[in-house]
């Protein structure tokens, strides 16, 4: 049964210009918010953005962050995804800022969301429901 990773590796390489944004790119966009960028997307909008190949880059490069990619919650496909997302031309240069990654164990509350701007003119804002701290 064909996944949202065989879509982008079968829609990959059509721009949003070609093929505008759509449900099936929303809901892509929407695991993106299960990946902890804290200190890669600026966490506001006035702080910038970056392109999805760029944060990806960063990401995979710091190894520190591959315990992060263990989880009983968060599939690991998800970082599969991330992966060719970040290598296409339908999603390469997105641009992500006001990352927000918030956990308070203290206060037992989490917070986490991702704004997205896929380059169409929209604005996308994913949000992360509960993760494996379970706070």
């Amino acid at each position: 049964m064909p996944n949202i990773i065989d879509y982008v590796d079968w829609r990959g390489d059509i721009t949003f210009s070609a093929s505008p944004f759509n449900d099936i790119d929303a809901l892509i966009l929407t695991q993106l918010a299960m990946v902890n960028f804290s200190g890669i997307v600026p966490s506001d909008v006035s702080g910038g953005y970056i392109a999805l190949e760029d944060a990806a880059d960063l990401y995979f490069a710091d190894k520190t962050r591959e315990s992060e990619q263990v989880s009983v919650i968060i599939p690991s496909d998800i970082y599969v995804l991330l992966k060719r997302m970040a290598h296409t031309k339908r999603f390469e240069n997105i641009r992500l800022t006001a990352h927000i990654n918030h956990i308070d164990a203290e206060r037992e509350k989490q917070f986490s969301a991702l704004t997205v701007k896929p380059g169409d003119g929209s604005t996308f804002v994913a949000f992360r429901g509960t993760d494996d701290s379970i706070i």
